[in-house]
């Protein structure tokens, strides 16, 4: 007991690793976790920026052009189309800054792994080579102790015991310094793999996001270059008026589908209208709300509202059937969602992005009776922004237990 309050006491001075390679790998290292955290940093802000990069410039130069622009010509209408492009671009930026399976994620979380092992031969050098110099330094300091006394004070038997235990303290402070320059070093080689992964990661988002660009704005960019030289080479003093301006073939690109997700009702005072987009034909249709009793937890609930389906609410069901008809005769490219959510109720508290759990199909599962509002808006965001289930309906809650 003695022992371990001298311990106790020791711990709260100083005790320096004096080990220089252990010193000089923990640098490394250190100097390692510091830039391999900035380019985590950075590439974690990579996505983000090219989202307010679409936004800001792409979508508010174009449309604004488009707005302020005085003449309804073709030029006008790549202005369009180049605003309309660049709104979907931003929305598939805005969904990748949440994707987890692509190579940059998979090389960042590599990064990750690294600097994780480094913390762990760190945690190793603050703990247990700590622990092994702390008992050598108190050894030590005993040792001093006992042989600075002279004459009758002087214990020759108990510098022998305490000799033996400073020469074992001294011997496990070895040990652990060779074990852990073992480790550091094994962490330290791999610098050049984890170095790679950042650099290689980083630079992959750019060129995805810049393939990514000259994709969806590839009209615009065609446009752009075919009319350069002329434009270049013009007089502005001596020109007389407008210049006829080439228009290469896909600048006015189909506009790309839209998948949209709707939270239906039968009730007219809460029915979605569906504003088309210039040049698309309107789409209508009723619209229905009510889970089916197949998701509700086994018991009297699960057997009432099946009844109230089949009775009551018989026209309230025949209306959902009807709907999910209508939206399925929807020409093929006529991307859909429509989502049943369970019982909405601001009393239950949200369980975050994730917690909510779609069934196409009978037989996948039972659904809690009350879902939160706030994690059904945003399922339903992120379903349209980043589409995972197309042309079908869904009945969304939280899993029963």
């Amino acid at each position: 007991m003695l022992h371990k309050v001298k311990k106790s006491v020791a711990t709260m001075s100083p005790h320096v690793v004096d080990n220089a390679e252990v010193q000089e790998y923990k640098h490394r290292l250190d100097g390692a976790t510091k830039a391999l955290t900035y380019g985590l940093q950075v590439m974690a802000a990579t996505e983000k920026n090219w989202t307010t990069l679409v936004g800001s410039n792409f979508v508010g130069f174009s449309d604004r052009f488009a707005t302020l622009y005085p003449d309804d010509d073709a030029l006008r209408a790549v202005a369009k189309n180049t605003a309309t492009s660049s709104m979907q671009l931003m929305k598939a930026f805005t969904a990748r800054t949440e994707a987890t399976g692509s190579d940059p994620r998979k090389m960042e979380e590599q990064v990750k792994a690294y600097l994780a092992e480094i913390e762990e031969v760190d945690r190793e050098v603050k703990t247990s080579l700590q622990s092994a110099k702390i008992e050598l330094d108190m050894y030590a300091k005993k040792m001093s102790s006992l042989q600075a006394k002279t004459g009758n004070h002087r214990d020759e038997g108990k510098i022998g015991r305490n000799l033996e235990k400073y020469d074992s303290a001294r011997q496990e402070y070895e040990n652990s310094v060779a074990a852990v320059v073992v480790k550091q070093k094994a962490v330290w080689d791999k610098r050049q793999l984890a170095f790679s992964a950042l650099f290689v990661g980083y630079f992959t988002q750019q060129s995805t996001a810049v393939t990514h660009c000259a994709s969806v704005l590839s009209g615009t960019f065609a446009f752009a270059d075919a009319n350069r030289e002329n434009l270049v080479a013009l007089n502005m003093a001596t020109a007389a008026g407008a210049v006829p301006l080439i228009v290469p073939p896909g600048c006015n690109a189909e506009k790309p589908t839209v998948h949209t997700v709707f939270r239906v009702s039968t009730d007219p005072a809460l029915s979605v209208d569906i504003e088309p987009a210039a040049g698309e034909a309107a789409l209508t249709a009723p619209l229905a709300t009510a889970p089916l009793p197949d998701v509700l937890p086994i018991g009297l609930l699960k057997l009432f509202w099946s009844a109230l389906l089949s009775t009551v609410f018989r026209a309230v069901r025949a209306d959902l059937n009807a709907a999910e008809e209508v939206w399925a005769a929807t020409p093929p490219e006529v991307d859909y969602l429509l989502v049943r959510p369970m019982g909405l109720t601001p009393s239950e508290p949200p369980r975050g992005r994730g917690a909510v759990k779609m069934l196409t199909a009978r037989g996948q599962g039972g659904l809690a009776i009350s879902v939160a509002k706030a994690d059904v808006a945003a399922m339903m965001l992120d379903e349209a922004l980043a589409p995972t289930t197309h042309r079908t309906g869904v009945t969304v809650g939280y899993p029963s237990k």
